[in-house]
């Protein structure tokens, strides 16, 4: 069973709390159970330390549409503990100094939601589960059942989303 955490952040590489530690641990431990293959995906933020932005490497570029505009991220990925994470760059959206507070947060966490979509459809690997990890990932979800339910690969995902507080 393939299970894709989509968060907001993720400890080492970025966070600023509760979330971050539990998606630091979380998918380790869970992929320690034999027959799980656990990965995680989340923006690639600035403030990534360097030694953990040079263990990256490139997955592929996307283009797609938020709504009225074309846009598009880059996706890395490194290993960790058994762990396959995935990163979604897009400098205009999560190159900002900090994780949160920006007056845009909403469009940049749609946009990130978006990308996870996207990314699935383009690479190719769909996860049996998606879990969405706090109101950051939630359009995930909404997306995968609204705007993708036609996509008959997707009609398999079970998801899961958590509030964190």
């Amino acid at each position: 069973m393939k299970i894709l955490y989509v968060t907001s952040e993720a400890n080492p590489f970025a966070a600023s709390g509760g979330l971050g530690d539990v998606m630091g641990a979380l998918p380790i431990t869970v992929a320690k159970e034999e027959g799980i293959k656990a990965e995680v995906i989340m923006p690639l933020y600035d403030t990534m330390k360097k030694e953990y932005r040079d263990s990256l490497t490139w997955v592929c570029d996307l283009s797609f549409k938020l709504s009225w505009r074309q846009t598009g991220a880059t996706i890395y990925k490194t290993e960790r503990l058994g762990v396959t994470y995935y990163f979604v760059e897009n400098h205009y959206y999560f190159e900002r100094g900090r994780l949160y507070g920006e007056f845009d947060d909403g469009e940049r966490f749609a946009f990130f939601s978006r990308a996870v979509i996207e990314f699935i459809l383009s690479y190719g690997e769909v996860p049996d589960v998606l879990h969405a990890n706090d109101w950051q990932t939630a359009l995930t979800v909404i997306y995968l059942k609204t705007e993708y339910k036609n996509i008959e690969r997707f009609n398999g995902i079970k998801t899961v989303f958590t509030i964190h507080n």
